[in-house]
């Protein structure tokens, strides 16, 4: 193994990829900051470690320490960061104490204002510390232990710059983090709190590029360029939010996020299965029917759903890197929907100027909701289906990514909104870091598991007026986060949109279904085995 390091040392890493210099350059251009997933993590307090060292603080070092042996892009910065070529370095090692914080808040309370927090603080210093940071909640361990009987709960919120990590390795992060935490809680741990450690000289996960060919037909080539740079007329019918501001500092993001308890999930999942769709096509067509409510002059909303391209690259679910690439579709609100278009009409109207929104008539639509949540998740399979043609292989052409940006300022967006899904992440206690011995009852006992997930982005600056994320813990509860530009959208609108997204979703998961259906919402199709291609992630 020392020889095997040996040479890695001597190896210089492999170049940057095409999705990761993107995102380097859109990253050092203040055009977007960093993504997250947050898990909240329960276990026996009497598996706490002993010692001198605050018990939390240790452990969450010592579990980090064990979980960069074998994700080898959590030890890397970048170098020539301003340059077209921006290169890995790897780092010899790292202080946690420079990128994990701990903070006072309930991990049973809302995550908000927390992680809101980490979102507005800038990934600086690219050069010099890792490309992530990690922020602890907890309750004080002595008010944790009385008041939950004996098991102690925190979340872990994980910050990454999107050059190593799409929302699936936020996942990854999650499910090396529990597994680590249960290998070092198999044994007494002793309370030590070394924050410096060395990272080991282990291959960087190959790039998306690196793991599967992407072929572009012709005709899907010059549509590109004819649109880019021949004719593309402006659709006076549809909303994309205001022009993209030059002004300084970038606008920041702000986010509204809601829980739906396990039982309601497993009923919004049913019910979206007997329709013959998904989650996230529902809550597609969802947001597109309320944007048509909030902006009535309009009739036109382009959507944006990423995908992971896993399933054709080779990676796994605990890879971290950017494999991921788009899903576009164009929504109508008015009676005829003109070809290419899914309908995302409605019944609902204004109660009045100022006013919320009326929530969906009972019955009224569900025809023509559940018709286009059956078109969107047919649009879906199908843009997924294969690596050729997707969007992502459009980066091999570009030249030069800093002008690409800066020609956005003062422009149009492109889209109206996002929906991204990581799907379900299993942080049950029968996983790989289950306890070795005893029996299965006990095993259980003894496991870290983690029962609920968030998944949030910066707002990019040139990006969509609105994103609804989507993440769920396997037999937990799902979240969905709402997030939005400050001045892009109005904070009223935002919020009004997140609480009739959120009515909406838990009303199609009441048990009276059925009998008073109002729109609905679900999480993507999920809950088993992984699927080859997962929508979500960005």
């Amino acid at each position: 193994m020392e020889m095997a390091n040996e040479k890695m040392e001597d190896e210089a890493l492999r170049l940057t990829g095409h999705m990761e210099r993107f995102n380097i350059t859109r990253t050092s251009l203040k055009f977007y900051n960093k993504v997250n997933v947050t898990a909240r993590y329960a276990f026996p307090c009497t598996l706490l470690p002993s010692g001198s060292a605050p018990p939390l603080k240790s452990l969450i070092y010592q579990t980090l320490a064990e979980g960069l042996k074998s994700q080898s892009l959590l030890g890397v910065v970048i170098e020539d960061e301003d340059t077209r070529e921006p290169r890995w370095r790897r780092l010899e090692t790292i202080d946690f104490d420079d990128v994990v914080s701990f903070v006072e808040e309930d991990p049973e309370g809302s995550w908000d204002e927390w992680i809101l927090k980490g979102h507005r603080e800038e990934l600086d210093r690219v050069d010099e510390l890792p490309l992530w940071r990690v922020v602890v909640a907890s309750k004080p361990l002595e008010v944790a232990t009385e008041r939950e009987t004996g098991t102690f709960k925190f979340a872990v919120a994980f910050f990454y710059h999107h050059a190593i990590g799409d929302g699936l390795s936020g996942a990854a992060f999650h499910l090396t983090f529990k597994d680590a935490l249960n290998t070092l809680l198999t044994s007494p741990v002793e309370s030590v709190c070394n924050s410096g450690v060395e990272i080991q000289k282990i291959p960087l996960v190959h790039c998306l590029e690196q793991g599967t060919t992407m072929p572009l037909t012709i005709w899907f080539l010059l549509k590109k360029v004819f649109t880019s740079y021949i004719y593309n007329p402006v659709d006076t019918l549809s909303w994309t939010g205001p022009l993209i501001s030059a002004s300084m500092p970038r606008p920041p993001c702000n986010l509204k996020s809601f829980d739906i308890e396990p039982l309601a999930v497993a009923r919004l999942v049913k019910r979206c299965r007997e329709e013959r769709t998904t989650v996230t096509a529902l809550v597609t067509v969802l947001t597109a029917r309320k944007l048509a409510l909030l902006y009535p002059e309009y009739k036109h909303f382009k959507g944006t759903i990423p995908f992971s391209m896993r399933g054709f690259s080779g990676h796994g679910e605990r890879d971290m890197g950017v494999f991921v690439t788009n899903i576009e579709q164009l929504f109508c609100s008015s009676p005829s929907t003109p070809s290419g278009y899914i309908s995302c009409r409605s019944p609902t109207t204004p109660k009045s100027l100022g006013d919320d929104f009326e929530d969906s008539k009972i019955g009224e639509e569900d025809t023509l909701l559940w018709q286009s949540a059956r078109e969107m998740k047919n649009k879906l399979n199908t843009g997924s289906a294969s690596p050729k043609n997707q969007n992502v292989a459009l980066l091999a052409y570009a030249t030069d990514y800093k002008k690409f940006f800066l020609s956005r300022l003062g422009a149009g967006r492109d889209h109206a909104f996002e929906i991204t899904n990581i799907g379900v992440v299993d942080g049950s206690g029968s996983g790989e870091g289950a306890s070795a011995g005893g029996n299965h009852e006990d095993r259980e006992s003894q496991n870290v598991v983690f029962d609920k997930v968030s998944f949030s982005g910066s707002i990019s600056l040139y990006g969509s007026p609105y994103t609804v994320a989507v993440a769920s813990a396997k037999g937990g509860c799902m979240n969905v986060c709402v997030r939005w530009g400050v001045n892009v959208v109005s904070e009223r609108e935002a919020r009004g949109f997140a609480g009739w997204l959120e009515r909406e979703l838990k009303g199609h998961s009441s048990d009276r279904i059925g009998v008073t259906k109002t729109t609905e919402f679900h999480p993507t199709k999920s809950g088993t085995k992984p699927r080859k291609r997962r929508l979500g992630g960005t």
